[in-house]
């Protein structure tokens, strides 16, 4: 009797370790197929990342996260720090930060070329911040420094058609029509054009309180605002013609920021 009770018992014993067992071993394998699940979610995004984030990717960071922490705790940043800095700022909806850095980068530009690039990109967020009156007065600057550079004019002419300076707006387009005559359906004359970029500045002061517009407004996905603006950033500091800067890689990018939010 004592012996059938004690098999009774081992064998309960037995099936209960197998049975827990079993579960051990279903519970194991659902947690590793989280895991890759995980994993794999996460090369998909480091992928996507990689078409619209393609400046940064390039660093070899693994995530935007990473990429400020390193560049934020930088002791001596170089021009193409801030410029990679704003970006992640830019794409993160911090604008502020990004105009701040690329304002950092602009005193940093060693040529014209990449002050009026760096001054580009931070009219961006300066736009998507409220802050439209230096938007536009840092356009301006750019054009004043890149006058022959089609993109600066694009990008001036674009802002002005989101505010509601109409002065500014003719003083922009007779600019871009002297550059590119089959933008704007008219011809100016190459003096005009000249005397047009002298008076920018008066015009710009002129015409603060016929703005309209206080914001721009950004798209749902930041990182979509990343490639057109480099595009841009890298045709305002090539020198107007085409041909970048000594120690700017050539970029094809596609349309640029300026000529994409013409209207």
């Amino acid at each position: 009797m004592k012996s059938s009770l004690l098999t009774q018992s081992t064998l309960l014993v037995l099936a209960t370790a197998l049975l827990s067992s079993c579960g051990v071993d279903k519970t194991y394998s659902l947690n590793a197929e989280m895991a890759a699940q995980e994993q794999r979610a996460s090369a998909n995004k480091a992928k996507a990342d990689a078409v619209k984030l393609p400046f940064l990717v390039e660093r070899e960071v693994t995530s935007t996260a990473n990429l400020v922490r390193t560049l934020e705790l930088k002791p001596q940043k170089t021009y193409e720090d801030f410029i990679d800095l704003g970006l992640v700022y830019l794409t993160k909806g911090e604008d502020i930060k990004a105009a701040e850095a690329y304002d950092a980068a602009a005193q940093l530009g060693d040529t014209t070329g990449k002050v009026a690039g760096a001054l580009y990109n931070k009219v961006i967020p300066l736009a998507y911040a409220g802050k439209m009156h230096e938007a536009l007065s840092t356009a301006d600057l750019v054009v004043q420094l890149s006058p022959t550079n089609t993109e600066a004019a694009w990008l001036r002419y674009s802002m002005y058609q989101h505010s509601g300076d109409q002065l500014g707006l003719l003083v922009a387009a007779d600019h871009l029509a002297g550059l590119e005559p089959d933008t704007t359906g008219h011809e100016v004359a190459a003096v005009t054009a000249m005397i047009v970029t002298g008076v920018v500045s008066a015009i710009a002061m002129a015409s603060v309180v016929t703005v309209a517009v206080v914001a721009l407004t950004p798209p749902n996905d930041r990182k979509e605002v990343a490639v057109p603006l480099m595009a841009g950033y890298y045709e305002t500091v090539g020198s107007g013609i085409g041909v970048m800067a000594k120690g700017v890689p050539q970029k094809t990018l596609g349309r640029s920021m300026a000529r994409s939010m013409a209207k």
